[in-house]
């Protein structure tokens, strides 16, 4: 079976180093892998996919984030891009696939997160403020009940 590797985007390095957490800052996320994944997430949720240009340093083995747990995100992530099953399948060219899907869609985010990060001072205050955004327009969507309908304006 093919070793696979996820790449991201030579211009998305400065938003992805400055999301990741050293001993100087407070920044959300201990691993690339994490920042990744976030963005894929984030890129999903704004339906915003763009394919890699130029990629940039070591792309990151495969296994980094299965044993993190994300393969799952990754696998559901194609299947909901594919709506198709047998993207799930171990032939090397749906490994690739799948992949190729995560690398567009964190790519995606990224760039969205990038615009969202223009002028920010806190990485950690402007990430948790695009979650609470992001939460409030899918309830808003989806018709769900809102508790703040039960405050007094």
């Amino acid at each position: 079976m093919l070793e696979r590797r996820i790449r991201y985007a030579k211009d998305k390095g400065d938003v992805i180093k400055r999301l990741v957490a050293n001993e100087d800052t407070t920044s959300p996320f201990k691993l690339i892998a994490d920042v990744l994944v976030f963005a894929a997430a984030f890129g999903l949720a704004r339906n915003k996919r763009t394919t890699l240009g130029e990629t940039l340093g070591e792309p990151i083995r495969q296994e980094i984030f299965d044993r993190q747990g994300y393969d799952t995100f990754i696998n559901l992530l194609a299947v909901h891009a594919e709506n198709d099953p047998t993207v799930l399948s171990d032939a090397d060219e749906k490994v690739e696939r799948r992949a190729r899907i995560f690398e567009e869609y964190a790519n995606g985010g990224l760039e969205q997160i990038q615009e969202e990060l223009k002028g920010a001072v806190d990485s950690l205050e402007s990430i948790l403020l695009m979650i609470s955004a992001q939460r409030k327009s899918e309830i808003k969507e989806v018709g769900a009940f809102d508790l703040a309908k039960l405050v007094n304006e």
